[in-house]
């Protein structure tokens, strides 16, 4: 057996859950207990992953080519999203941690944590675990009525505000 071989994908290959030992050994030219050696505590955390890939593609094959379209679209607008909130979030972040600094009352702080949070949850990026209570759901129903604009701007004057200082 080959002693030249790509210990990374070996251990990806393991984690994806669909591989033997004895299979893995074989596709990459190694003994069966070198391969249980190199894999020895680690998950086949990626099987989740496999099986609903494959329930996907099974689903998306029974769809149109325009259906197909429309998901990708729709995925990727969500993916943006979720990107663009990533990203003012940890502006957000650093905004709050300098203004810790900058305030004793934390008001400012909070009023950036809120408005991350209206943000996520106008954008259905933060999903509430626990089923809404009436209250909390009006509350989100007041957030989907408010616009990025209006969270923006709101950031807006508490940076001026900040700054004001």
């Amino acid at each position: 057996m080959a002693k030249n071989y790509d210990k990374e994908q070996l251990i990806l290959d393991w984690r994806a859950g669909e591989f033997t030992h004895e299979e893995l050994a074989y596709k990459h030219g190694i003994s069966r207990s070198r391969v249980s050696a190199l894999v020895k505590g680690i998950d086949k955390d990626l099987s989740g992953l496999v099986t609903k890939k494959v329930e996907l593609e099974q689903t998306l094959k029974n769809l149109s080519s325009k259906e197909v379209t429309v998901i990708d679209i729709a995925a990727k607008h969500q993916l943006g999203l979720i990107k663009d909130i990533e990203l003012f979030s940890n502006k957000a972040m650093k905004m709050a941690h300098n203004l810790l600094t900058m305030t004793d009352s934390g008001q400012d702080f909070k009023h950036i944590v809120d408005a991350v949070d209206k943000i996520s949850i106008t954008n259905k990026i933060n999903e509430r675990h626990a089923k809404p209570a009436i209250v909390t759901q009006n509350t989100q129903n007041n957030y989907s009525q408010l616009t990025n604009n209006d969270l923006q701007q709101e950031l807006q004057r508490i940076r001026d505000r900040m700054n004001a200082r």
